[in-house]
């Protein structure tokens, strides 16, 4: 997780940063973080959606991997 808070730091008008942060903070159970992320996320780009991005990941290797986390951190369906 360091290298994503790294990212995150490095450029935080990128969304997409934020998204594996936050699914990493999901399945870690940094709950608190989660949702300061989405948080940060949300201001940068459009509101992210747990289905939106389920449905756009859906031909990933891990694409459910990624959304279960974005889930378990408290992102909106």
């Amino acid at each position: 997780m360091p290298h994503l808070r790294a990212s995150v730091a490095a450029d935080a008008e990128f969304a997409g940063h934020y998204n594996a942060l936050i699914s990493c903070c999901g399945h870690l159970g940094l709950r608190d973080e989660a949702t300061e992320f989405l948080a940060r996320r949300n201001r940068v780009g459009p509101p992210l959606r747990v289905s939106v991005l389920r449905h756009s990941l859906r031909h990933f290797a891990h694409g459910e991997v990624f959304a279960e986390g974005l889930a378990k951190a408290g992102g909106p369906d």
